[in-house]
């Protein structure tokens, strides 16, 4: 029995250990106790920097690497601050043979604050064939990692790491919080939520789960009505509170007991969510096995992408106190594509669209890809075709995280009129996860035939002629001539008209894109016809000019005026009596003469 209470381990440095180091071999059974005992302020200096090896016995406060057959670890009422290289490790070193599990740990009532550390960074504990951990109202506040350190690795304020599923840890009332990297991560490990409400608060990781990671053998659930409350929590990647390896589907379904879900990842938990963030995908929950982790049967994926893409918060606990839209809060790997409409907003309702298009189109498409409940998560796009050929835009197919992106596909027609393809993503082939895309080729326009390469081009007439392009990717109007040209179409004849001297100011001969089935558009000065010979319906040639304008009437109303002017004149005459044999005229007439030549 050991039973350490009441000591101060302070600033002690140690190559295995800082502070404490219990070392025991014998494979006995022993009863360890700590108990209101403070480690500050001590120093390892060589701490372990992965949290796969198996061997971690360092730490800058309490060291316990046992090897016991059955006995007790218990840390009660103790504080472990500021300690160089982690706060406290309890490790379980494998027994020779069998062994049994008779090996219990307890942390209770205890504070692990401001640790230096890694993996594990306040607490660690790897348990080899033990029969239970328990940590209850303990608290790991402010543990960061060292900075020096690379960024990619999965730190944590603390690590439970096992060798057996069938080992249980219990988390009572437990506080993790204001660690700057992954408040809890657990490796193997079945861990239960049980009693009062344990936090996991304001944690952030430089990677993944900022509040929980989970691996993809571990099981980690709720005991009745116990819950995890998970609040701003920050990853800069993947899971803002809860992150799982593992995918919504299993590759292979495996026999589940009642016992041990193990299959079901976090999709046990009773959580309750406050604004948690990820920077790519699952602001609340990214990742967990979800669908037949409760079947006890095997056999192959039987499940629908439009069932896991808009899925249930009744479903599964750990999604029952998420709000509608789950995609705000939830994603995974990606295994779905959705479209996205003109105002930027995802659509997973949309499994399939048709075009009808000329051969040599471009088919531009804004998507995203999506993981479970529709949660926006980056991936790449690929696709399967039938009956068409279809070029990808660009080598780039990867989507991007929370917003769309548009890809661009040629396609071109060989033989067939009708066809599709189906654009995907991830490595499951889930019904409804894809995008069909029905396409429906149309004949190509006036002017452009269909060539051996399965695109629209100039047909010879007008391939000949300089200054013509032809695309149809210009849809409407596929054509392009610029210079003194003339082109039109006559059905009755099926015949291309080219002319390349239009006559004088008739046409434009800037830039002009046009349909051959609307040769006005080449004219200018508002004519129309053949060669712009003409002008537009309604409009007439005006006099002096080769601009057609409209005809207007006004005219007319100018002989009312001549008619009541004559009317006047002659009053005139008859009122002043201006006759010849009178002489007034013959006055008149002598008095202008005479003011004309003395001007």
């Amino acid at each position: 029995m050991v039973f350490i209470s009441h000591c101060l381990f302070l600033k002690n440095t140690g190559t295995k250990c800082g502070g404490l180091l219990i070392l025991s071999s014998s494979y006995l059974k022993h009863w360890i106790t700590v108990t209101n005992t403070d480690f500050m302020y001590n120093e390892v200096v060589n701490k372990a920097t992965q949290y796969t090896d198996y061997y971690i016995k360092s730490s800058g406060g309490l060291c316990c690497a046992l090897a016991m057959h059955q006995g007790l670890i218990k840390i009660i009422e103790s504080s472990f601050i500021g300690n160089l290289g982690g706060g406290a490790a309890i490790v379980t070193v494998p027994v020779p043979g069998n062994g049994s599990f008779g090996l219990s740990v307890m942390v209770a009532n205890s504070v692990f604050s401001r640790n230096l550390g890694d993996f594990g960074a306040g607490l660690t504990i790897l348990a080899d064939k033990v029969s239970w951990v328990w940590i209850v109202n303990t608290s790991l506040i402010h543990n960061i990692f060292k900075t020096q350190l690379s960024t990619l690795s999965q730190f944590s304020a603390l690590l439970f790491i096992c060798t057996s599923r069938k080992q249980i840890i219990l988390v009572e009332n437990v506080t993790i919080s204001h660690n700057n990297m992954t408040g809890l991560v657990i490796i193997n490990c079945q861990v239960q939520i049980t009693g009062a409400t344990s936090m996991i608060t304001h944690n952030s990781s430089p990677l993944n789960g900022g509040g929980l990671w989970v691996d993809d053998n571990s099981f980690v659930y709720s005991n009745r009505s116990a819950q995890l409350l998970l609040s701003n929590n920050r990853a800069v990647k993947y899971g803002g509170a809860i992150y799982s390896e593992a995918a919504p589907f299993p590759y292979k379904l495996q026999r589940v007991s009642i016992l041990n879900k193990y299959g079901c990842t976090v999709s046990g938990i009773n959580a309750v969510y406050v604004n948690n963030t990820a920077g790519w995908a699952g602001n609340d929950v990214y990742g967990g096995e979800f669908y037949h982790c409760f079947d006890n049967k095997t056999g192959s994926i039987n499940v629908q992408g439009f069932e896991a893409i808009n899925c249930s918060n009744t479903a599964w606990p750990v999604l029952a106190n998420i709000t509608a839209p789950l995609s705000s809060h939830v994603s995974s790997a990606p295994f779905g594509v959705c479209l996205c409409t003109s105002t930027g907003t995802v659509d997973c309702n949309i499994r399939s669209i048709h075009r009808a298009v000329y051969p040599g189109s471009i088919l531009a498409l804004s998507l995203v890809t999506v993981g479970m409940c529709g949660g926006v998560s980056p991936g790449q796009i690929a696709i399967d075709t039938s009956g068409i050929n279809v070029m990808l835009g660009s080598s780039d197919q990867m989507t991007v995280t929370w917003q769309c992106k548009t890809f661009v596909y040629r396609l071109k027609q060989f033989s067939s009129q009708n066809g599709y393809f189906k654009i995907k993503t991830g490595t499951y082939d889930l019904k409804d996860a894809s995008i069909i895309v029905n396409v429906e080729f149309l004949t190509c326009p006036l002017g452009l035939r269909l060539s051996n390469t399965g695109t629209c081009e100039c047909n010879p007439v007008i391939s000949s002629i300089d200054n013509v392009k032809c695309n149809v990717s210009w849809e409407d109007t596929p054509l392009r001539r610029t210079g003194n040209i003339w082109l039109s179409y006559k059905t009755q004849l099926n015949c291309t008209i080219a002319n390349d001297d239009c006559p004088f100011d008739y046409c434009n001969s800037s830039a002009v894109y046009l349909g051959l089935g609307e040769p006005d558009a080449q004219c200018t000065l508002k004519r129309s016809g053949t060669l712009c010979g003409g002008c537009l319906p309604g409009l007439s040639l005006m006099l002096g000019s080769n601009k057609c304008e409209p005809c207007s009437n006004e005219y007319v109303s100018l002989l009312v005026a001549f008619i009541l002017a004559g009317v006047v004149l002659v009053a005139f005459l008859l009122a002043a009596n201006l006759t010849v044999s009178v002489g007034s005229i013959n006055g008149l007439l002598f008095y202008a003469n005479i003011v004309k030549l003395n001007e």
